[in-house]
């Protein structure tokens, strides 16, 4: 089975007592359940197991608005964005597919300014496969975070060079020096680039680096496909 890497956040950095969920490896999503307020409160998932559904957890707390989206039977999920506030709640949630976008869900982030900041995850999925399930976290008063997890394929290819730049003597350094195989590079971002992974080829297999910074903000994955030497 590939690695499978947690694709970006949409939400902020809770604190420990919050409630944290895990769906990995639930992939065959055929509905998503979604209460709001003023923020989104609960989130809860249908799956297709056996030719029948089956429910997960109630996430969160069900109260306010109700929104279900429906997954044909030959979508599955892409990516995910949402519009945050910076103190701390989701205010909508949209979800991306094969097929298009779903939302947003929730209530308008018009006029909202400078409180609030919106987060794209876009992990670059390209076929089923690659969707490995939702995660996040949850207290008394709505859905803290929503994220995803991704297991890339692996391509072919040869992808050599050198990036970097002299630092002080206090940040930390990362060398990985000799990797050259690279399949994917995992980029995250909010006002600048906070994080950096590398998906390799090895013997045939993807094998994820160490994750260089702190994954926080948007999400965005770079396939590298060349030509086999």
């Amino acid at each position: 089975m590939l690695d499978m890497i947690r694709a970006g956040l949409v939400g902020k950095k809770v604190p420990s007592y919050d409630s944290r969920w895990d769906e990995k490896g639930h992939t065959m999503i055929s509905h998503i359940f979604v209460s709001f307020s003023e923020f989104i409160t609960c989130v809860q998932f249908g799956y297709l197991k056996d030719g029948a559904l089956v429910l997960s957890q109630t996430f969160g707390f069900s109260e306010g608005s109700f929104r279900t989206v429906k997954l044909a039977q030959d979508e599955y999920i892409t990516g995910l964005s949402g519009v945050v506030e910076k103190m701390g709640g989701i205010i909508n949630l949209t979800f991306h597919t094969n097929r298009g976008k779903h939302g947003p869900i929730g209530r308008s982030s018009d006029g909202c300014g400078r409180s609030c900041s919106t987060i794209e995850i876009d992990p670059a999925i390209s076929d089923r496969s690659e969707f490995s399930g939702f995660f996040g976290t949850y207290n008394s008063h709505y859905l803290s975070a929503i994220g995803i997890y991704v297991s890339p394929t692996p391509m072919t290819g040869t992808l050599a060079g050198l990036l970097g730049y002299k630092v002080p003597s206090y940040d930390s350094r990362w060398d990985e020096k000799g990797r050259t195989m690279i399949s994917h590079i995992f980029v995250s971002f909010s006002e600048y680039i906070t994080c950096v992974q590398f998906g390799y080829l090895e013997d045939g297999a993807l094998v994820l680096s160490k994750t260089f910074g702190f994954s926080e903000g948007s999400f965005r994955t770079v396939s590298c496909e060349t030509e086999s030497r």
